[in-house]
C-alpha cells in the first residue's frame, strides 16, 4: 500500500500534466489558425505570389510606349519622298485644307499621300470656306495688295487674291487671307499639282 499510493500520485499528475499540455496546444493552435484565415482573407501574402499577366500587362504597355518613343521620327524630306514614291501616274490629285485644325492634306484616289501644316486667314480677314481649283502658278508671284510681300510657289485659288504659297508660319490663322505653307510644303505642291487641280477649304 506504502508504494501503490506514491505511484498511483505519480500517474495522476502525470494525466493532468498531459490533459494541461493538450488544453495549451490546442488553445494555441486555434489563434494561429484564425490568424492565418485573417491574414490570407486580406490578401498580406499576396506579394509573394508570381506576377500574373494581367500585373504584366500596364508594363509591358509602357515599354512599348518607351519603344515607339525611341523610333526616329521621318524628316519632312523623308515623307516628301515616300509621298512622291506613293503617287500613282494619271491619277488626279487634291488638296484638302482643314481650318478648324490648320492642317492639310495631299490625297489621290481616296488615300493620303501627305500632310501637312498650314496658317490661314486670321479673324479679321479669314480664308474663304469652298470648293476651288489652282487657277494660275507663279514660282516668284508678289502680293498686288500689300506691297514688299513676296508669295512664292503662289498658286492662286480666287482672283481677289486668296491662294497657297511660301510664308511666315504661326501657331495660329495670322495671313491675310491666304493660306500659308512651309517652304518645303509650298515647293513641294507646286511641283506636283498641276493647274486645275481641286483645293477644298473647310472648317
Amino acid at each position: 500500500m506504502r508504494f501503490l499510493l506514491p505511484l498511483t500520485c505519480v500517474l495522476s499528475l502525470g494525466l493532468l500534466t498531459q490533459c494541461a499540455s493538450h488544453k495549451v496546444a490546442k488553445d494555441t493552435a486555434a489563434p494561429n489558425a484564425a490568424d492565418a484565415a485573417k491574414v490570407q482573407k486580406k490578401g498580406w501574402f499576396s506579394q509573394n505570389k508570381p506576377d500574373t499577366a494581367a500585373d504584366t500587362k500596364p508594363e509591358e504597355k509602357k515599354d512599348e510606349k518607351k519603344e515607339e518613343e525611341k523610333k526616329p521620327q521621318k524628316t519632312e524630306a523623308e515623307r516628301i519622298a515616300e509621298a512622291k514614291k506613293n503617287m500613282v501616274p494619271g491619277v488626279a490629285k487634291r488638296i484638302d485644307i482643314n481650318l478648324s485644325t490648320q492642317r492639310g492634306k495631299l490625297l489621290q484616289g481616296g488615300k493620303e499621300l501627305y500632310s501637312f501644316a498650314v496658317c490661314s486667314g486670321k479673324k479679321s480677314t479669314p480664308t474663304p470656306t469652298g470648293s476651288y481649283s489652282i487657277l494660275e502658278k507663279d514660282r516668284h508671284h508678289s502680293s498686288n495688295l500689300y506691297p514688299n510681300s513676296p508669295m512664292p510657289y503662289f498658286m492662286r485659288l480666287t482672283w481677289d487674291g486668296v491662294g497657297l504659297h511660301q510664308g511666315p508660319m504661326r501657331s495660329r490663322p495670322s495671313s491675310h487671307g491666304c493660306i500659308r505653307l512651309s517652304r518645303s510644303t509650298a515647293a513641294f505642291l507646286f511641283s506636283v499639282c498641276p493647274g486645275g487641280t481641286s483645293v477644298k477649304v473647310h472648317k
